[in-house]
Order: structure tokens, then C-alpha cells, then sequence
């Protein structure tokens, strides 16, 4: 994968405006991936359906395909990808990711540290190594991050 000169620390005007219209900073071919992936997903919900097939199911593979096939449409307009591609690099958007994966980082460690301390306790009282193990598990995710 290239990287785009818009990434680099040090950044003149001239290179910037070149990044901002090229179409090197973005991987164009993930929204493309998403969208196909979606829309075979609901093909493949419709093909497995059970017959006749319920209204849930044909809504679903509708949402699919609606939303696969979004992707794969705005991935392939040049207006919005350089949209896409300028949003992700305004800063208040990035703070805003930053701050927001932080806070989710120390909920889910919160979580898997309660977790981890409730399976201990129910295995340690009941006998069942099963607890034992899935506190073990919780644990190793807690450490993970």
C-alpha cells in the first residue's frame, strides 16, 4: 500500500492540494469490498430463506442489497469520494474517533475486568471449570488491548 504524502508530518501547500485530488489517499477498493460483501450477504440470506419465505427475511435481504449496493455506488462517484476523503482528514472529526475508541477502550476493559471477576467467582463457588475458563478468557481479552 502507498502511502499518501497528506500523512507525512511535514506538509507544504502544494503537496496537499496534489493529495486532495488525487485518489491516493484513500483505499477505494474497501467501500467497494463492503458493498459486495453486503449485497451477497442478503443474496445468500434469500437463497437460504426457508419456504416460503417470511417478510422479515425479504426485508433484510432488501437492507442488504440497499446498502451494498450504496457503497458500491458512492464508491465509484468522484465527488463523493473527495467528500469522503476530506472529512476523514478534518481534525475535528479525528478528535472526535480518538475520543470516542478511548472511552470505548475503558468500557470494554470495565467489562471484561467485571467479567473476568464474576466467572472466577462462579467457578471458585460452584466447582465448574467451565466458569474457571471463561474468566480466563475475559481475562486475556482485558489484556489484549
Amino acid at each position: 500500500m502507498s502511502e499518501c504524502i497528506c500523512h507525512s508530518a511535514s506538509v507544504d501547500v502544494r503537496a496537499f492540494s496534489a493529495c486532495q485530488s488525487s485518489l491516493v489517499c484513500t483505499n477505494l477498493l474497501l467501500p467497494k469490498l463492503y458493498g459486495l460483501a453486503s449485497s451477497a450477504l442478503g443474496i445468500a440470506v434469500f437463497i437460504t430463506a426457508e419456504r416460503p419465505v417470511e417478510m422479515k427475511t425479504i426485508i433484510l435481504v432488501v437492507a442488504c442489497v440497499i446498502i451494498g449496493l450504496g457503497f458500491v455506488f458512492r464508491s465509484f462517484s468522484y465527488e463523493l469520494t473527495k467528500a469522503d476523503k476530506l472529512e476523514g482528514l478534518d481534525e475535528r472529526n479525528q478528535l472526535i474517533a480518538l475520543k470516542s475508541n478511548s472511552r470505548t477502550s475503558q468500557i470494554t476493559q470495565l467489562g471484561s475486568a467485571v467479567l473476568t471477576i464474576t466467572f472466577m467467582g462462579m467457578g471458585g463457588v460452584s466447582g465448574n471449570k467451565d466458569f474457571i475458563a471463561m474468566g480466563v478468557g475475559a481475562a486475556f481479552y482485558q489484556n489484549r488491548r
